[in-house]
């Protein structure tokens, strides 16, 4: 039984290890970009140096001029007033497309509901995000809109 215990300890920290090493090369995968930029554009509106590193807006322009269009300005905002509320909100990635290999299509679904508690119906607000890929920065969204 002892001679278990190093075999068991080589194979948690190797798993370990492989779970950090993931957890970074997805991060920077189209879609955890996507959500992340959303959660941090929702939680954290006033984080411009962090917005800046995940969209591309025009030079001097603020993170939020990739927001297409009244309707997804409200959803941010409508988003922004139930964090502040308390309500647990929950990004999800439900779809992704690819039409070429430069750029990403990602829907992004938003639930908001008491922190806690799970809704039965799908009232979720949902994001189309789009992305470009540069070899400088990597992934970037470029526009966000409210579906």
């Amino acid at each position: 039984m002892p001679t278990a215990w190093p075999k068991f300890f080589a194979l948690a920290l190797l798993a370990t290890l492989a779970g950090v090493a993931g957890c970074e090369w997805f991060r920077d995968a189209a879609e955890s970009r996507a959500r992340f930029f959303l959660e941090t554009l929702v939680r954290e509106p006033d984080n411009h140096a962090r917005l800046n590193e995940l969209a591309t807006p025009a030079a001097g322009d603020d993170p939020a001029a990739v927001l297409d269009g009244l309707s997804t300005q409200l959803a941010i905002g409508y988003l922004r007033a139930r964090h502040r509320q308390g309500m647990a909100l929950d990004f999800a990635v439900t779809a992704a497309q690819h039409p070429d290999p430069s750029h990403r299509t990602v829907r992004v679904a938003v639930a908001a509901h008491p922190a806690g508690l799970r809704l039965e119906r799908d009232d979720r607000i949902r994001f189309e995000v789009a992305l470009e890929m540069s070899e400088e920065h990597g992934w970037r969204v470029t526009r966000v809109s409210a579906e």
